[in-house]
């Protein structure tokens, strides 16, 4: 609560007499939705019926998108479509993105700004209709293209897989590695001189409990957390410290380069945290969703499901993590140029640090 940018009693003294007003079931749901925004909570996000699926969009244009320099991106087209890497998103059905901000931005639950944009870059691009006409402006050239939507729930990019990039350098991608494949890995990858690890996408393992031996002698304070008091409403107690002490030979004396974005939220932000306790650890990129630790359940009337966070997860000098996040000490953004030629910008760039 402290963390929270408005008195909590001040936001239910807005949002109770709110609630009691409306009178249909997509407005209750909508003013939830506000409500749940005001917890600046990543991973409070609101479980969706089929009231709010038809009001944000049962379909989506083919692609995933990301603000850059405050442009809605294509950065990824999902299917045959006449839209391409790199095409800037001018308007949808004629709404010009600067309104579907303002419109949507309300519903955007997230700890952060960068997360915000994360949430709406996915949003705004939602509709009802099978076909809708897309603005766009590609190589400064305005467009108006008839783009086919898919469904919303099937979007699904194709994953990156572990491979050794040269002799020097080993990728880790987090979203697919499991436990077995990252120690065999690490013991495979032994003498190389960098070890890139992806975090930009949730991690299938907490992988810095596999990684961590291999890169420590000596017992070490990975992260500090808090816990709710159940029979003390309010009231989090500072948790014993964890120790990792447990370590592996051969010990691994090469650099770690980790990357991370807005899309390294909870596991990933936490694994981030703890990998960054090795000494020739350097986290790369932008920052991270601001929501670290434990999410609990809580069933709001009308049965919808949404999410806190119910632990208090810190860094080992005890600096917050919670919207926060985690701040790279190396900061490379995406930009549109790179984009339209396919390139990982940030990949590129760790790769050449790591040679």
């Amino acid at each position: 609560k402290y963390l929270i940018s408005k008195k909590w009693d001040s936001v239910l003294l807005k949002y109770i007499p709110k609630i009691l007003k409306t009178n249909s079931k997509i407005e209750y749901a909508k003013c939830l939705n506000e409500l749940i925004v005001e917890i600046e909570d990543s991973h409070a996000n609101l479980k969706e019926d089929d009231v709010l699926t038809e009001y944000f969009g049962s379909f989506s244009l083919p692609v995933n998108t990301k603000f850059i320099n405050k442009k809605l991106v294509i950065i990824d087209v999902l299917e045959n479509s006449e839209l391409q890497n790199g095409d800037i998103i001018i308007s949808i059905e004629s709404n010009k993105i600067e309104t579907l901000i303002e419109s949507l931005k309300k519903y955007s639950i997230a700890s952060n700004e960068k997360t915000t944009l994360r949430n709406l870059a996915s949003k705004i691009i939602r509709t009802n209709k099978k076909f809708v006409d897309v603005e766009i402006l590609r190589k400064g050239k305005k467009a108006t293209l008839k783009v086919s939507t898919i469904d919303v729930f099937q979007k699904i990019s194709t994953p990156k897989f572990s491979h050794e990039i040269n002799d020097k350098i080993g990728y880790i991608n987090a979203e697919t590695a499991d436990r077995k494949e990252i120690d065999s890995l690490f013991k495979k990858w032994n003498s190389k001189n960098s070890i890139i690890i992806d975090l930009r996408k949730y991690p299938k393992e907490n992988l810095a409990f596999v990684v961590s031996p291999f890169l420590h002698k000596k017992e070490f304070i990975g992260f500090q957390f808090s816990e709710a008091k159940l029979d003390f409403p309010g009231y989090f107690t500072e948790m014993e410290e964890y120790k990792f002490n447990t370590f592996e030979k051969p010990n691994y004396s090469g650099n770690i380069y980790v990357l991370v974005d807005e899309n390294t939220q909870s596991k990933g932000e936490f694994n981030a945290m703890v990998l960054q306790a090795y000494h020739k650890t350097k986290i790369i990129g932008s920052q991270t969703a601001g929501t670290d630790g434990s999410a609990s359940q809580i069933i709001l009337p009308g049965n919808y499901i949404t999410f806190i966070t119910s632990e208090g997860v810190y860094h080992p000098d005890w600096r917050e993590t919670q919207k926060t996040g985690i701040i790279p000490q190396i900061k490379v953004e995406m930009n549109i140029k790179d984009i339209t030629t396919g390139e990982d910008i940030v990949l590129k760039k760790t790769i050449e640090l790591a040679e």
